[in-house]
């Protein structure tokens, strides 16, 4: 697979963001409705006694435990969290409290396959052994930021490179650094860190942030009280957190966090010089960065503070999220079909924009299609991110339509955004394939790419001593110009 010049990191139409590079082979890589009064009718009684505890085991897929869009052979919905699979039948928990319990035989053929691959991953958990009763989770980030929610004041955990309420006159940038499924905030404040230390300037005037956004399996026995969790991963922005060892329940979604917390660094009052906020992540964090770009308040006119620019690194992610029903022809050419045949979960929130998590839709699909075709987007993937078995790739039949690894994913994702916003699109939204590396954030920061899109790093001016000299290539055409 050929190397991208620096030239061509941004450049609409390089070697990987055209259609005709998909020839080029690579490697094998909540209302009540009529659903719910007869739900209620039929109920054989909620069972909340044998609640599977496996949905708290820290491997088990984030799409699970939460809440979601249920619809029958009929096409009623019900929106609700599932919360047991037992002998044929299911039981969920409505906004409201209220349980219900019935056949998985009325559920609509895509709501089966659900349950189907739920009940796999369930049984792939009681296989795993028995927990030896040590904490082997993260450690929680050192500092705390306060969040207010429902009249309680919370926290959410963090870590930075410096105090995010004492002014500083240098600092221009404001690096939002997400870590991934492993939940590990403090690798990605060092990647944020070292990556910064590769360009002089950027060391001196970058505050990195790294919030610590924690779904419940991955909370030590010892948390300080108040700080807030997930029932499920947070990256796709469930509205369900928690707080306290007996899971007091507060209706704040990971989304709505991460807004408060950019408003309240991009203050001009303590950063008067400050012009650019970046908010990178990577794997699981590539998926929430790839949403929130999509859901985000902070990047409104009005909301974000005159003058400061906002941009979005999305790296690696495992899916990306769709703007209409179209898919990859086949899951691996850039010619964009409406499925035959897909699984019927295939197009909702998190792959697509329908059956919205609750809170989002105050915003709906239309205004998240706009606000993503609006903001400035780039994206990072290893040319070496090419195993279709890598640990955390979604395997679904709605993630392998969108490609068989996350390379292919990254490249057939850029080509949907052209094939349904039009190629001006490509005048906010970027892509690079980087050599030489696989699933790492850490590198994928530190490499050209992720230097220019995170530090607007010039690969045509001299490169700092830790960067690998390359060839200037004048004849190729200027990337385009930085929001």
């Amino acid at each position: 697979m050929p190397y991208i010049e620096p030239g061509d990191l941004w450049r609409p139409g390089s070697t990987y963001s055209g259609g005709k590079a998909r020839n080029r082979r690579l490697d094998n890589s909540a209302a009540v409705n009529p659903f719910v009064t007869n739900l209620m009718n039929r109920v054989i009684g909620a069972r909340t006694a044998g609640v599977i505890l496996l949905l708290l085991l820290p491997g088990f897929l984030s799409v699970f435990a939460d809440e979601r869009e249920w619809s029958d052979r009929q096409g009623r919905t019900i929106t609700a969290e599932l919360l047991e699979v037992h002998n044929g039948e299911i039981t969920i928990r409505r906004d409201d409290g209220r349980e219900f319990t019935f056949s998985v035989d009325r559920l609509s053929e895509g709501d089966r396959e659900y349950v189907a691959e739920y009940r796999r991953r369930q049984e792939e958990a009681e296989a795993s052994p028995e927990p030896t009763g040590e904490w082997d989770g993260p450690t929680v980030a050192p500092e705390r930021f306060e969040v207010e929610v429902g009249g309680r004041n919370l926290w959410l955990p963090y870590a930075s490179n410096r105090p995010i309420d004492e002014p500083c006159d240098r600092t221009t940038r404001i690096l939002i650094s997400i870590h991934g499924s492993a939940y590990n905030a403090m690798t990605y404040l060092r990647g944020g860190v070292r990556a910064a230390g590769q360009l002089p300037r950027a060391s001196r005037e970058t505050l990195v942030v790294a919030p610590h956004l924690l779904r419940e399996s991955r909370v030590p026995p010892d948390a300080g009280e108040g700080m807030l969790y997930w029932r499920g991963a947070p990256f796709w922005g469930s509205q369900r957190a928690y707080h306290g060892p007996d899971r007091q329940r507060v209706l704040i979604s990971a989304y709505d966090v991460l807004d408060r917390l950019l408003l309240h660094v991009a203050d001009f009052g303590r950063f008067p010089n400050l012009e650019h906020v970046v908010v990178a992540g990577h794997s699981a964090g590539g998926q929430l960065v790839n949403r929130y770009a999509a859901a985000s308040s902070f990047d409104l006119d009005g909301v974000r503070p005159d003058g400061v620019r906002v941009r979005y690194v999305v790296m690696a992610p495992s899916s990306y999220v769709y703007f209409d029903g179209k898919r990859p022809k086949g899951g691996t050419e850039a010619v964009f079909v409406e499925p035959e045949s897909p699984p019927g979960n295939y197009n909702n929130y998190g792959r697509g924009l329908q059956s919205l998590y609750v809170h989002l839709r105050d915003v709906g699909a239309d205004a998240m299609r706009e606000r993503y075709r609006s903001r400035h987007v780039y994206y990072l993937v290893g040319e070496n991110d090419n195993d279709p078995r890598g640990g955390g790739l979604g395997r679904s039949p709605a993630s392998m339509l969108q490609g068989r690894h996350r390379l292919e994913r990254q490249l057939l994702y850029y080509d949907h955004l052209g094939e349904h916003f039009g190629p001006e699109i490509y005048q906010r939204h970027h892509q690079a394939v980087v050599p030489g590396v696989g699933h790492s954030g850490p590198r994928l920061m530190r490499s050209q790419a992720g230097l220019r899109a995170i530090f607007d790093y010039d690969p045509s001016a001299p490169s700092p001593p830790s960067l690998p000299s390359r060839p200037s290539r004048p004849s190729r055409p200027s990337p385009p110009s930085r929001p």
